[in-house]
This record gives structure tokens, C-alpha cells and sequence, in this order.
């Protein structure tokens, strides 16, 4: 069987402390329940893909935002149907973070702190990426 593809997009947005936005599904949601996950979503029919995740980090979020860069790609398959991602780095134009009754949380996470969030799987590698380039504390001998 050949799914269909559909195209997703996800933000990357970092404070002044270089901690990283994740949003927390709600507790009701059908799809992965509790699970943490960078704002984003799929991006409509006719619709292009920055128009998508500005809209979709004001949905999620409150904020609005603006792209900067590409950071990655990746791809998840489902029952009927796969998803390919396109994550880019976004950057605060206005707002405060009020979320969506999608999630329950949200929090700005440090690389400890993103490592053992439990992470949506279609996401994982993201994070792997993220954590690979955020600064990382000193360690206890100070190095």
C-alpha cells in the first residue's frame, strides 16, 4: 500500500537562558497523551509552510513568531498515512506563552531537562538534534 504524505512543521524557539519551548499534550488528547513536543503542526491544504507555523505557534502558543533558518527534516509513518517534518529555528516577535487547550503545560527546558522528557517518538530524533546544540553545564570539576 503506498500512504499518502503530509506535511508537517515544527518550531524551535529559545529564551535568553538558551532553554528550548515544549508544549505538553493534554492528559485527554486521543494521541499521545502527557507527551512533550515543540510547537507545530500540519500545515493546511494551499497553505505554505511558514504561513503554517506561524499560525500554528499562535494557535499552540499565544506567541507569534518568525522563521530564521532551517535546522532539520525528518519523517514518521502512521496506520494510513506518513508525515514528513520540517523543523526551523524560530524567533519571539510578540507574546506571552498561553497555551492551547491541546496541552495541559509548557515549559522552556535546558538540555538536562530536555533529555529525560518523555518526548513524542515522531520527535525523538529532534530533540537528539537540539540537545546536540545547546550549551551544556559545566560539569562538577568545573570543565
Amino acid at each position: 500500500m503506498n500512504k499518502p504524505f503530509y506535511m508537517a512543521v515544527r518550531g524551535i524557539l529559545y529564551d535568553a537562558q538558551n532553554r528550548v519551548l515544549l508544549l505538553q499534550r493534554a492528559a485527554a488528547s486521543k494521541n499521545q497523551p502527557l507527551f512533550w513536543e515543540f510547537p507545530g503542526g500540519k500545515v493546511d491544504p494551499g497553505e505554505n509552510f511558514a504561513d503554517a507555523l506561524v499560525r500554528e505557534f499562535q494557535e499552540e502558543t499565544g506567541l507569534t513568531v518568525s522563521l530564521e533558518k532551517v535546522f532539520g527534516c525528518g519523517e514518521w509513518e502512521r496506520e494510513d498515512y506518513r508525515i514528513a517534518y520540517l523543523f526551523m529555528l524560530v524567533t519571539l516577535v510578540s507574546g506571552e506563552v498561553q497555551i492551547s487547550r491541546e496541552h495541559d503545560a509548557f515549559a522552556w527546558m535546558s538540555a538536562l531537562e530536555l533529555e529525560p522528557a518523555k518526548v513524542s517518538p515522531q520527535l525523538e530524533k529532534l530533540r537528539q538534534a537540539v540537545m546536540a546544540v545547546m550549551p551544556q553545564p559545566p560539569t562538577p570539576d568545573g570543565k
